[in-house]
């Protein structure tokens, strides 16, 4: 299944598709964040004796920069699953 985000440029009103991926996009976020968790895990783990606390801002959006045929240059953002 191939997901697009469909944009329209804020300058022209020009509709832009851009292929997000081929891939489950579901499946590759939830892959992703895991290993994103395990590598925080395992860095707070070698930490622990040495910081007392340790906290990690999630990201809320994921942001693609775009160009449009007439030029101009804006960003779309997709909300990103809290785990």
């Amino acid at each position: 299944m191939t997901h697009i985000l469909a944009t329209i440029c804020p300058e022209c009103e020009q509709g832009l598709h851009y292929f997000v991926t081929d891939l489950d996009f579901k499946s590759e976020l939830f892959g992703l964040a895991e290993t994103y968790v395990n590598i925080l895990d395992a860095v707070k783990n070698d930490i622990e004796e040495i910081v007392d606390e340790f906290q990690v801002s999630l990201p809320q959006r994921w942001k693609v920069s775009l160009r449009c045929a007439c030029g101009n240059q804006y960003e779309a953002e997709i909300r990103l699953p809290q785990l």
